[in-house]
């Protein structure tokens, strides 16, 4: 699933670079990547031994920079040539962030998302299309129960951190400043424009993994009746979200008026994707085992991901605000299949607990 709303950084990815010479695309990205108040020039000029005015020839154009130049300057601001010189659409450079527990841990990790979706809010023109096979987690950090659990779940399980390896769950056992963080995370995706395509899947992987640490016995039995109590509110939440056609939380603060659009699809929706548009710039998000994620700005890539987006929609019905009858539909049935998790989990006896794929 996709977790993590992850890019390198935002600012390195929002340049208009149309009609610019490779030269001027390059060091356009090695000027978004300077920390602010610090002088291109200058940075060149220590960078390539030379004056302040054999840099400033470089940056307008009047003196090529050579092969060496060109090395020593992406190097050291860490920026990849592919995108500048592939041109053919059968290569697609992305980029790639895992999260480790020695170089990324998992507030880090956070902590990106958290300040990408600050950068997203930047542009009055941005929509965030999510096709989502399993529920955005964006909506999980909402409430702090299932916050616990999903981050949880992802350290202990799909992230196998050391500390918590002999640990079994609990509502506290993960630090509050991560939960703060998710928080934080939800209250900026409830401001941001985005349309969702749901189907009666979407609950299911957090509906599994809750039913998985149940029968391990990493979870009991009052733990997980409270995690399908605290789901089902979730569901709710998102049904009177797609009623009103915003997001909010539980004070009524939130989105602008028609922030929220959510289609309906009734057919399996097979991955999921997430494509940024902000304008005239696209960004495309591919998950990768589960938490990482590859991003890439390539057109030709972002604009086929839109097509097939797009494809998806038209064979979709729109549920929010409109068609209230196909919206009562879904979120029935997913409320209906957290109910027969709940009724088995209150009634289970060990080794007689059937997977809710049977049903």
């Amino acid at each position: 699933m996709i977790s993590g709303f992850y890019v390198d950084n935002l600012r390195y990815l929002i340049i208009v670079v149309t009609q610019l010479t490779i030269q001027e695309k390059f060091l356009e990205l090695a000027k978004q990547k300077l920390n602010p108040g610090i002088s291109i020039a200058e940075k060149i000029a220590l960078l390539l031994n030379m004056s302040k005015d054999s840099a400033y020839r470089r940056l307008r154009g009047e003196i090529s920079l050579s092969f060496d130049e060109i090395g020593i300057i992406s190097r050291d601001f860490n920026i990849s040539l592919d995108n500048l010189l592939l041109t053919d659409n059968k290569y697609v450079t992305f980029s790639y962030r895992v999260i480790d527990h020695e170089i990324l841990n998992f507030e880090h990790y956070l902590e990106s998302i958290l300040d990408n979706m600050e950068l997203s809010n930047v542009s009055e023109n941005t929509e965030l299309i999510y096709a989502a096979k399993d529920m955005p987690i964006f909506h999980e950090f909402c409430f702090s129960e299932l916050a616990s659990f999903k981050i949880f779940f992802w350290l202990k399980t799909i992230l196998q951190d050391p500390n918590y390896k002999d640990k079994s769950f609990d509502f506290n056992a993960v630090p509050e400043k991560l939960i703060t963080l998710g928080k934080r995370i939800w209250e900026k995706y409830m401001v941001l424009p985005s349309l969702e395509l749901w189907n009666e899947g979407t609950i299911n992987v957090t509906l599994k993994q809750m039913e998985y640490y149940f029968e391990s016995g990493i979870m009991d039995k009052a733990q997980t009746l409270k995690l399908c109590d605290v789901y089902t509110k979730l569901v709710e939440h998102i049904q009177s979200e797609a009623e009103a056609g915003r997001k909010f939380n539980d004070v009524n603060e939130g989105g602008s008026k028609n922030n929220f659009k959510i289609y309906y699809n009734e057919v399996s929706i097979p991955n999921n994707t997430l494509l940024l548009v902000m304008g005239d710039i696209k960004i495309a998000y591919v998950e990768c085992n589960m938490l990482d994620i590859l991003t890439t700005t390539n057109k030709y890539f972002c604009d086929q991901s839109q097509k097939y987006l797009n494809n998806i929609i038209r064979k979709s019905s729109l549920i929010s605000v409109v068609s209230e009858k196909e919206r009562i539909k879904l979120f029935r049935i997913m409320k209906s299949r957290i109910s027969v998790l709940k009724e088995r989990v209150e009634n289970a006896i060990e080794n007689d607990f059937r997977s809710i794929d049977r049903y």
